[in-house]
C-alpha cells in the first residue's frame, strides 16, 4: 500500500513491512489469516439474523464490472 510516501508490504499474509514509517519496520504475524473465515461468518450472521448483507450488493456488482472491464482491456492488448 502506499500512502503519504510510506509503503506498507504484506507477503503472503503472514509479514508485513513498512518503508518511510516512522516508528515501523516489520510484524511477523503469528498466522496466515485472509479474513475468509470472518466473512463466512458475517455472511451466515446476517443469513440468521435477517439483516443485511455483510458486503453490499452495489459494491459486489461495482467491483465485478471493474473486474471485467480490466479483464476485456488485458484481452485487447494481448490479442495484437
Amino acid at each position: 500500500m502506499f500512502c503519504g510516501g510510506a509503503v506498507l508490504v504484506l507477503d503472503n499474509f503472514r509479514r508485513l513491512t513498512g518503508y518511510g514509517c516512522p516508528g515501523f519496520r516489520s510484524m511477523n504475524l503469528r498466522r496466515q489469516d485472509k479474513g475468509q473465515r470472518d466473512c463466512a461468518a458475517a455472511f451466515v450472521e446476517s443469513v440468521r439474523a435477517g439483516g443485511p448483507a455483510p458486503i453490499a450488493f452495489e459494491e459486489l456488482m461495482e467491483v465485478s464490472r471493474v473486474t471485467i472491464d480490466l479483464a476485456d482491456k488485458l484481452r485487447g492488448e494481448t490479442e495484437e
